[in-house]
């Protein structure tokens, strides 16, 4: 059984050197000791402080969490406050309710006091690319099925915990990936229940499987296939980001179009000095 290594005080030069540089995960036990979020963000405190701001949330209609098929058929969005989905997710353990990638910043700004910049990544990279945090809030049993993230990914857990499952990018090709499905990063394959004779491949693939709990940060690479399950009432960030190597190589045009918009936006006279000019 192949064991995902876990750190805790490590510089940046190192983490680059020994993880992003050969892009091989780890979980980082120190990284968030100073966050204030990790010590306030629990439901009840979600409910005080935050209880009448609204989101989106996802609703499973039919299938079961964590099978691909079913959450792109049957998946629909409902708004409702932070207050009445903690009070609805709270009873439940299907999986079937879902807070998943809420805008932090531009949901809960007061909320940024809580957390601290990440030492390891570039701000201004993300800020030209226009990647931000983003805030998962699940009840037990919430899954998602087998799939790649396009970019590397921080993800850090504040409260409860979660099991993940994930699989080298160089096996890619025996988790059906990329797909034929409309999200193309999403494998074909039912984690709890594959189908062997209709993707026998997936026998050969060799998972990594892990915890983590609060105060833990998983560096996930950009490809690797993962499946994550709530195991307990949970609260994290995440944040997808890429080296500056990468957008050399991957996204220049990208990453042009976002910095010209950006320029446009602070060179453009608004209205008010429009009429004053």
């Amino acid at each position: 059984m192949i064991e995902i290594e876990r750190v805790g005080a490590i510089s940046v030069r190192e983490f680059h050197a020994r993880f992003v540089a050969p892009e091989t995960p780890v979980i980082l036990t120190r990284m968030i000791d100073d966050w204030p979020a990790l010590r306030r963000w629990t439901p009840a405190y979600f409910q005080q402080r935050f209880g009448d701001v609204k989101l989106d949330v996802e609703l499973l209609q039919r299938g079961r969490p964590g099978e691909n098929s079913s959450y792109l058929e049957s998946m629909v969005t409902q708004s409702m406050t932070i207050a009445e989905y903690i009070e609805l997710a709270g009873g439940r353990d299907d999986g079937s309710i879902y807070a998943a990638q809420q805008p932090l910043r531009a949901l809960l700004p007061d909320a940024v006091r809580d957390i601290r910049p990440i030492p390891y990544l570039s701000r201004t990279l993300c800020r030209a690319a226009g990647t931000s945090e983003l805030l998962w809030i699940g009840s037990r049993g919430c899954a998602s099925g087998l799939h790649f993230d396009k970019a590397h990914n921080f993800n850090i857990q504040l409260y409860g915990r979660k099991r993940w499952v994930i699989f080298p990018r160089e096996q890619q090709p025996l988790l059906y990936v990329p797909s034929t499905l409309p999200k193309d990063h999403f494998s074909p394959i039912d984690f709890d229940r594959p189908d062997h004779e209709r993707f026998p491949r997936y026998r050969d693939a060799t998972p990594i499987e892990f915890e983590i709990g609060p105060g833990e940060t998983l560096f996930l690479p950009v490809g690797w296939v993962h499946h994550v399950r709530t195991l307990e009432f949970s609260i994290g960030l995440n944040l997808w980001w890429l080296t500056w190597r990468q957008a050399a190589r991957w996204a220049p045009g990208f990453l042009r179009g976002k910095l010209a918009a950006a320029w446009a936006s602070a060179t453009t006279p608004t209205l008010k000095e429009a009429r004053n000019g």
